[in-house]
């Protein structure tokens, strides 16, 4: 007997009930990580009589879709096909898992040598290894010293200008905090090397360069460009 139904005997007024049969699912688990394709479930059906094989199957499905949430997701299952309304299914259960991806953060500073309280910009990045724009902060170390700790913007950039900078060589990097869906990670080493101010720097305004006989003299014009307060000396050149 095909399909649910229920049939009159005309013997003594029974009646003979066809119920549908019971079939058994297994989903098979999956695991992927934030921000990638969320895949084919796939399982296996057991129990589906010989006259309808072909004619009922399996599919899987969850709630998961792309850019879904770190966490675990059910899966469901659904008989399909001409013969599907012939049959129950119970399910194994089975899950599919995001887990947090992993990041890439960079560090980039305006220069990699600088005077003592001029400006320099570092700008830092937070990428996905797979889809999505990670979130939260990122910390920018001077070493073992914290500079400052900025907040991502929409695109997982950040920047940071300082003009306080120590004398000497820094070895500075980003440290990105990671959150709900991205894990952390840290940048490449950026060198930044601040020296000290020069006062004024000279230009030459006419010839660089002349040639004279032995005993006479040359005249060379300069122009002064201060670079910090105006001088009270005069500069003398040799």
């Amino acid at each position: 007997v095909t399909g649910v139904q229920t049939c009159a005997l005309p013997i003594s007024g029974l009646v003979l009930t066809v119920t549908p049969l019971g079939l058994v699912t297994t989903a098979n688990p999956a695991s992927i990580l934030y921000g990638q394709p969320v895949p084919t479930l796939g399982g296996v059906l057991s129990g589906v009589l010989p006259q309808d094989a072909g004619k009922v199957a399996a599919v899987f499905n969850c709630g998961a879709v792309a850019l879904s949430a770190v966490g675990i997701y059910p899966i469901g299952a659904m008989l399909t096909g001409s013969a599907a309304g012939n049959y129950t299914v119970s399910l194994t259960p089975a899950n599919l898992t995001i887990a947090k991806a992993p990041t890439l953060t960079s560090l980039s500073a305006s220069t990699g040598a600088t005077s003592l309280g001029l400006p320099v910009t570092l700008t830092m990045q937070a990428a996905s290894t797979t889809s999505g724009v990670p979130t939260g902060s990122v910390t920018l170390m001077d070493g073992a010293t914290v500079l400052s700790m900025t907040p991502l913007a929409a695109n997982g950039a950040a920047a940071f200008a300082t003009s306080s900078l120590a004398l000497g060589s820094h070895a500075l990097s980003a440290v990105y905090s990671g959150d709900g869906n991205f894990l952390p990670s840290t940048s490449a080493m950026a060198g930044v090397t601040v020296g000290t101010v020069s006062d004024f720097a000279l230009a030459a305004t006419g010839v660089a360069s002349q040639a004279i006989p032995a005993g006479s003299a040359a005249t060379f014009n300069f122009s002064v460009a201060m670079q910090g307060a105006a001088l009270a000396s005069p500069i003398g050149l040799a």
